[in-house]
């Protein structure tokens, strides 16, 4: 695969499975993620997301994205970063969805350096079909129409940042403990 942005080459070699079940160089990504026991679902135009995630990866100091997915209230997805400069997000609202389905509020942090690699393909992609899952497991779906019209899906899933959570969890902890002294 070739991608050319902003007169720069990048090739691809991608490695493809053939889903037999006896490919056991590779771990069943899918299957882990939807074994959890909830599924909250988005598709979206890839360009607002792309510009989103853009914007947060260019603050000074960021190494953490947070990306929340919940039902009510507004916002429905919310992506931020704390860097330098101060704590940065985004909000996409009902109207940013073609399909917004969520079964119970989550909010998981992820390492930007992992998730960078997960939406190359955004600058590309028609729509993008975003699912976490109550472990945190996030996946991409990029929907890429090929010159013959033909399309083509690229998945990634990434997996939390466990000490970034950790630390939100013993922050909120702390909070409490400070409200009831």
């Amino acid at each position: 695969m070739q991608l050319v942005e902003n007169g720069a080459l990048t090739e691809c070699k991608i490695r493809t499975l053939i889903d037999d079940g006896e490919d056991l160089q590779m771990l069943d990504f899918a299957g882990a993620f939807l074994d959890a026991t909830s599924v909250n679902k988005a598709v979206l135009a890839s360009e607002p997301l792309r510009d989103a995630f853009n914007e947060l990866s260019e603050l000074p100091g960021v190494s953490i994205i947070s990306i929340t997915m919940e039902k009510e209230p507004l916002p429905l997805l919310r992506l931020s970063a704390e860097g330098e400069a101060g704590l940065c997000f985004i909000d996409f609202g009902r109207e940013a969805f073609t399909l917004f389905d969520v079964s119970s509020p989550l909010t998981f942090s992820y390492r930007l350096n992992l998730l960078q690699r997960s939406l190359k393909p955004l600058s590309e992609a028609d729509k993008t079909f975003m699912r976490m899952n109550s472990e945190g497991m996030l996946s991409f779906q990029h929907l890429i129409r090929q010159p013959d019209n033909q399309k083509t899906y690229v998945d990634f899933y990434v997996l939390p940042c466990e000490e970034a959570d950790s630390a939100e969890a013993h922050l909120a902890d702390e909070g409490d403990d400070a409200a009831n002294e």
